[in-house]
């Protein structure tokens, strides 16, 4: 989904609109897992949205090319 949304929109449902959109969309049905990484004044946010922070033995990982 990306970085917070603009402030104008802060506090209008439409972040929870968003993941709600997500988790519904048709086309994802059959995925699994929904992963994502968020900066730590989100993660209650996702809690809320039904996501956790249990994600097991799995490590975020990251390449820079140079």
């Amino acid at each position: 989904i990306g970085k917070k949304i603009v402030p104008r929109f802060a506090h209008t449902g439409l972040g929870d609109t968003l993941v709600s959109i997500v988790k519904n969309h048709e086309q994802l049905r059959d995925v699994k897992h929904i992963e994502l990484y968020c900066l730590p004044d989100m993660v209650d946010f996702y809690i809320k949205h039904g996501f956790t922070t249990d994600t097991g033995n799995m490590q975020l990982m990251r390449y820079t090319n140079t």
